[in-house]
């Protein structure tokens, strides 16, 4: 994601998005190169920074592919996506900095 790119996630939420909107984010490409950058600019972005996009979220869904047994049959996920515990801490950090982020399946 470059800044400036008309097609960057986090420029365009910043662009689009109003602080009085509930705004909804489903994260759900079903390409882990391309969705972990986005909740990585997420994690990774300052707390309480006017222009922010974490700020902007009222609900992200985001579908985070990682191995896991009972879904390495239907889908097969690359090597190196990481594992449940990892999900979970993504997920624990998202929550604290406040977005009220939902897993699936």
């Amino acid at each position: 994601m470059e800044d400036g790119d008309k097609l960057n996630t986090m420029d365009l939420i910043r662009r689009v998005v109003k602080e009085e909107d509930f705004f909804v984010f489903k994260l759900d490409i079903d390409n882990a190169p391309i969705e972990e950058p986005i909740v990585k600019a997420l994690l990774e972005e300052e707390d309480g920074v006017e222009g922010g996009v974490s700020g902007l979220i009222d609900e992200l869904m985001f579908e985070h592919h990682v191995a896991y047994d009972p879904m390495n049959e239907p889908w097969a996920h690359p090597k190196g996506v990481g594992d449940l515990h990892r999900s979970y801490n993504v997920f624990r950090d998202l929550r604290k900095k406040g977005i009220r982020a939902h897993s699936w399946p």
